[in-house]
């Protein structure tokens, strides 16, 4: 029996991490034994991270070598080294791509270029890259512009499907504007509250029907916000995001870039009506619902006019349009999930 073995960070709720556990459920059904190895625990701090790095590293060496993968999955920036491990313990080695990241290091294009190039060196001892959508395939330096490094690298697409639970009928009344406020720079967290200063200034919307989940935890943020009169909850586990976005007539999404891009779509799903800043990965389930994305040069005052407009529409055509939306997020889910089977078989065969 083939053994798989994938290392994260840390076993958190986070989407990427969602998307790894459902990437080894996808093998076990092939006929694999599995297994998630975590290099910290939930608990660690990023200075403990740090200072503890040589004994995190061994532990985690010990632990792969304990047990013989014959594929080892490298699932962050922070896990790539381990590749180099693969290359001389002569098993197969897979870089699951959710995402460009050596953009969220810093805004800072020169660091970029160097994080960019640390993976661009490990990626030479990779044997297969993952990728999870078209947008981050065709984004990858794996492409035909690096040849003579990746060209003979296999690689195939994993279609991230979210949760079941997205599907579920929701009998919530709908009210007013949703946004998640996260962490990393690309995430433009300081846009949304100019685009609802804008909207209440202008009264198009009260702040009782804005909804936002904070997942930065800035008290400093919290009380900004609390200046318009827009209260921010805490954050939620993945399992709740569904319910939530139900009570919604429009999911807001304002990031700069977005790799894996499931926000809107989870949104279409629940019939929320998604209004996505252009930024490849969320626009790549957008195609169908151009009058959706906003211009990524758009000011605080254009999206702010854009919710107006939306707001305005008749219940006839709010209506129509969440049905549209829903049944594009249904068969895109159907469809995602028949070509995740030969994805994965695939990956079994390395």
């Amino acid at each position: 029996m083939l053994t798989v073995v994938a290392i994260v960070p840390k076993l958190a709720l986070t989407g990427g991490n969602l998307e790894v556990e459902r990437l080894m459920r996808d093998l076990k059904t092939q006929g694999c034994a599995v297994s998630i190895l975590p290099l910290y625990s939930k608990k660690t701090s990023l200075t403990a991270a740090l200072l503890g790095a040589p004994c995190f590293t061994l532990g985690a060496i010990l632990n792969i070598l304990r047990y013989k993968p014959g594929i080892l999955i490298i699932t962050h920036y922070t896990t790539l080294p381990y590749a180099l491990l693969g290359r001389i313990c002569r098993f197969k080695t897979i870089a699951f791509v959710q995402d460009f990241e050596w953009l969220f290091v810093s805004r800072n294009a020169t660091v970029q270029l160097i994080v960019k190039a640390y993976h661009l060196l490990f990626y030479l001892f990779i044997d297969c890259f993952v990728f999870g959508n078209r947008y981050l395939e065709s984004g990858f330096p794996t492409s035909a512009k690096n040849p003579r490094l990746f060209g003979d690298r296999k690689r195939c697409i994993l279609y991230p499907v979210g949760s079941k639970s997205y599907s579920k009928a929701s009998v919530k009344p709908r009210v007013g504007v949703g946004f998640i406020l996260r962490k990393g720079w690309l995430k433009n967290q300081s846009m949304y509250h100019d685009v609802f200063s804008c909207l209440i200034a202008s009264k198009e919307i009260y702040p009782a029907f804005l909804d936002g989940i904070d997942f930065l935890g800035s008290t400093a943020l919290s009380a900004k916000y609390a200046a318009l009169g827009i209260h921010l909850c805490p954050p939620k586990p993945p399992a709740e995001i569904p319910s939530w976005m139900a009570g919604l007539n429009i999911f807001l999404c304002l990031s700069i870039h977005e790799g894996f891009g499931l926000p809107p779509l989870e949104a279409m799903l629940q019939g929320a009506i998604p209004l996505v800043l252009m930024n490849g990965g969320c626009t790549a389930y957008m195609e169908p619902f151009p009058e959706l994305v906003i211009s990524p040069n758009s000011s605080a005052a254009d999206v702010a006019n854009k919710i107006a407009c939306v707001l305005s529409w008749q219940d006839s055509q709010l209506s129509s349009l969440r049905c549209r939306l829903k049944e594009h997020a249904t068969q895109y889910l159907s469809w995602a999930e028949k070509t995740r089977h030969f994805a994965s078989a695939d990956i079994a065969i390395l």
